[in-house]
């Protein structure tokens, strides 16, 4: 029988999963929010189990809050106008990621990429999707890791149920080695497609992807000693990791996702020198990945991305071994 979310202490052997806090208040006051404010808060789905909601200004009455059957599954306290109020100062938005790696049917993770440390942290990928969903995550990204050694989607049809079951936006990664692959994995519902050895092995194909797709696609640079890997990181190209993203900027990449291999798995933190590199070395959005050990590092995070192109971070043993909570990426958006 597969455990619930609440067994996972007992079942899987690490720390509890966070019960979701509920906000002090419902973003559904964005009527007496000044208009600028109402941006920030339109992201972030408001299901049942949310931990804040957030209906964009222009879909409520004008002094009306919480009118939405979404918002109605949100616990409404009153807000202490003295003491609890809305960040005065305006913050770019910056999204925090759970991420889900497909290994035989699994969600899994791997230490630095070595398909033979691995853990497995739930037998149901969907289920699993879903419960990130529902505690209001932004984003998920979902990678094949069969795929990613074989060189082809090997896990679409999963891939297909996990897309159908929630709602948020999702980015796929994992053997996409080709436009078939690209379009396959959009036709399935994914919102964006990750391409990395494609890039590496075939830049001129890639490039003709990325002027195709445009933001429905993006780049992502593994790396490994300083240089691009590739082949489910089992290869290092011998292009410097800066060169070789200045280069796929200029074929046309929109996006980077930046993973630090030899962080990645270990919860040692993220290692911002590399970082800032690649964000002083090109002008696209990035999202990184890699290392993230708890919200201090969610925190500074947050706090380059004010000004750079930093978009967002991928997290994932951190997440599921309780160094963040269910809500870590809701704590941008207020201020007490």
């Amino acid at each position: 029988m597969q455990p619930e979310f609440s067994d996972f202490p007992r079942s899987f052997g690490f720390m509890p999963i966070v019960p979701l806090k509920f906000a002090d208040f419902c973003a559904c006051e964005i009527a007496q929010l000044p208009p600028d404010k109402g941006r920030l808060l339109e992201s972030t789905a408001c299901k049942g189990g949310a931990s804040f909601c957030s209906h964009p200004q222009s879909s409520l009455p004008q002094g009306r809050r919480g009118d939405s059957p979404a918002c109605r599954r949100v616990r409404h306290r009153g807000v202490d106008k003295e003491k609890k109020r809305y960040n005065s100062q305006a913050m770019k938005p910056f999204e925090v990621i759970p991420a889900i790696d497909l290994r035989g049917g699994y969600a899994v993770r791997l230490r630095q990429g070595d398909y033979a440390q691995e853990t497995r942290y739930h037998d149901d990928p969907i289920a699993l999707a879903q419960h990130w969903a529902q505690q209001g995550a932004p984003r998920l990204h979902l990678v094949d890791l069969d795929g990613a050694l074989a060189g082809y989607p090997v896990q679409l049809e999963l891939i297909r149920r996990i897309l159908r079951a929630v709602a948020i936006p999702v980015q796929v990664g994992g053997g996409v080695r080709s436009e078939e692959a690209v379009r396959a994995l959009l036709e399935a519902g994914a919102d964006r497609v990750i391409v990395g050895t494609l890039a590496v092995e075939l830049p001129d194909i890639a490039e003709t992807i990325f002027r195709k797709y445009g933001a429905r696609v993006a780049l992502a640079l593994d790396v490994k000693s300083g240089r691009a890997a590739s082949a489910g990181w089992q290869s290092v190209s011998e292009t410097p990791y800066l060169l070789f993203a200045q280069q796929m900027a200029q074929r046309g990449a929109p996006r980077i996702i930046f993973t630090q291999v030899e962080r990645d798995g270990t919860l040692q933190g993220v290692d911002q020198e590399p970082l800032l590199a690649l964000l002083q070395a090109v002008a696209v959005p990035v999202i990184v990945s890699g290392g993230v050990r708890d919200a201090s590092d969610l925190a500074a995070l947050r706090t380059l991305a004010q000004t750079t192109t930093l978009e967002g971070v991928v997290v994932g043993r951190a997440l599921y071994e309780g160094a963040l909570d269910n809500h870590c990426w809701h704590q941008w958006v207020y201020s007490v």
